[in-house]
């Protein structure tokens, strides 16, 4: 399995074709930044149309999303969160992955992440293709946290020990690119 692993902008060969979609839309060919999100319980945070995570239950910890410039990133309720996506596909919510919205199905998955005595993460959300996620806590140490990570059948993804553990307390919330609307 060590050779099923991936890494955004790393491709391996058995994932070129569902990769093609993000070749085509520019993802890989634009710089990847770092976002920091606040979150909250009972929040979803869309990654473009191509991802939602969740924020089930435990301590309220930040979440450090790795993507292109091209991926937006939007904070809803998770009660309205469906809604949105129907209202706001391939409009706020870009990329997609299909351009018509009933193609889409989604699978859920269940993710834990545990923050140590610094608050740092153990684990990094990896997902091919898109970026990656770390987490960490300012304020809770040894926080839990349980997620749930929606993606389209054809988008796999990694739960990896975190690669970038390192104190990001400096990084700024990213006002400009995230909007918090439940429209």
């Amino acid at each position: 399995m060590e050779d099923q692993k991936d890494t955004t902008k790393l491709l391996h060969h058995k994932r070129v074709e569902p990769c093609k979609f993000f070749i085509r839309a520019g993802i890989y060919l634009k710089e990847i930044l770092q976002r920091k999100i606040n979150n909250s319980i009972d929040e979803s945070l869309w990654i473009g149309g191509l991802a939602r995570l969740d924020f089930q239950s435990g301590q309220e910890i930040c979440a450090t999303v790795y993507c292109s410039n091209m991926v937006s990133l939007h904070k809803t309720s998770i009660d309205k969160s469906n809604m949105f996506y129907v209202k706001q596909y391939d409009k706020i919510l870009t990329p997609v992955l299909k351009k018509d919205i009933t193609k889409g199905v989604f699978k859920a998955y269940d993710v834990e992440v545990n923050c140590d005595n610094k608050g740092l993460g153990d684990i990094e959300i990896d997902i091919f293709g898109v970026g990656w996620i770390g987490f960490y806590s300012h304020e809770v140490r040894n926080a839990k946290t349980k997620f749930t990570l929606y993606l389209p059948q054809e988008v796999g993804f990694n739960i990896r020990e975190a690669l970038m553990n390192f104190d990001d307390k400096k990084l700024p919330v990213a006002r400009r690119h995230l909007k918090h609307r439940d429209e």
